[in-house]
């Protein structure tokens, strides 16, 4: 088992490769000043609580940046999805399948059809698959397979994972790229320019994110000669930049699916 990995272990190497070279986001430092603050604030009655006072010496902080996370769990289950990574599966540790591999085996190769049936978290495959779809009419996915799943652990093997990792990071399209002198591959992109448009207007306090893409648009077509993105594409932009700068002014409010799936 020392040749594979946990998942979430794939998505932090992943993630510290994409973002790795940017500025630690804005929201994460206002947070970490707030929490510090928060904690050498003196109490109302003047007495400090028994864990601090047998404790001074307050923990390290780690507090991370949920969207950088993110980005890379969904790159990953794309990958998998598409069948350009492998995702494998090992039992529990200290536990056995009543059909399959055991402890010490070798994990089975999960297909792309079967991994579609493991609802995301925040966007990604879990280590531990809890909730999974139920099987369509029809496919060749037996139920055994999916208990096997629920109760066993994702894995990727270390060597085809570090080959996949350099041919994306080949293709030049991180964030943590972007200021490479190299050319990037493809058509040049008239994206950028339209990010710095947006972020100039957000620095301005002429537009937040709180406020309508429409109003974002009609700023943009009022200000400049050029017809502005479409409002996906400018929605695209304003969530990339939130995710890489961490300006609490391009935070955008999502909506939240209502659509229930039926697990086994």
């Amino acid at each position: 088992m020392q040749d594979y990995v946990l998942v979430s272990t794939a998505v932090d190497r992943l993630k510290n490769g994409m973002f790795g070279q940017l500025r630690r986001p804005l929201l994460l430092v206002e947070t970490i000043a707030a929490f510090r603050n928060e904690q050498r604030r003196p109490p109302k009655d003047g007495q400090l609580p028994e864990k601090v006072r047998s404790n001074p010496k307050p923990k390290a902080l780690s507090i991370g940046f949920g969207p950088w996370l993110t980005h890379a769990a969904v790159h990953i289950r794309a990958a998998a999805l598409a069948g350009k990574l492998k995702i494998y599966l090992a039992p529990t540790e200290g536990k056995n399948y009543p059909l399959g591999a055991k402890d010490g085996g070798e994990p089975e190769l999960l297909v792309p059809d079967l991994l579609r049936l493991i609802i995301p978290v925040r966007g990604g495959l879990p280590d531990h698959p809890v909730h999974v779809r139920r099987a369509p009419l029809g496919s060749t996915i037996n139920r055994s397979v999916l208990w096997r799943v629920k109760t066993g652990r994702l894995l990727v093997k270390r060597a085809e994972f570090d080959g996949w990792y350099r041919r994306e990071k080949l293709k030049r399209k991180w964030p943590s790229q972007k200021e490479s002198e190299l050319p990037r591959p493809g058509r040049p992109r008239t994206n950028e320019l339209w990010a710095g448009r947006i972020e100039k207007f957000a620095y301005d306090n002429d537009w937040t994110a709180r406020q309508p893409i429409v109003v974002l648009k009609s700023m943009l077509a009022n200000h400049y000669d050029s017809e502005p993105p479409s409002d996906d594409t400018l929605a695209r932009l304003v969530d990339r930049i939130f995710q890489e700068t961490g300006d609490s002014r391009f935070r955008r409010k999502k909506r939240r699916s209502s659509r229930k799936t039926p697990l086994i």
